[in-house]
């Protein structure tokens, strides 16, 4: 009987992950260049012939 239960939760979560993963929204996506403000095109100026990945964001850190 344990072993039925145990089967039970672990097939439940598996769902649970399934569902979740389903859902899950692109965070990061392509811009077009032109459409960018100034300092989002500037930002990308100083960068373009760095490797690597880079994740600008517009929060002020303090």
């Amino acid at each position: 009987m344990k072993k039925v239960s145990t089967l039970l939760y672990i097939l439940i979560l598996f769902v649970f992950v399934l569902a979740g993963c389903i859902n899950a929204d692109t965070v990061i996506k392509e811009v077009n260049p032109q459409g960018l403000n100034n300092d989002l095109k500037t930002f990308v100026d100083n960068i373009k012939n760095s490797n690597g990945l880079y994740l600008y964001s517009s929060v002020k850190l303090i």
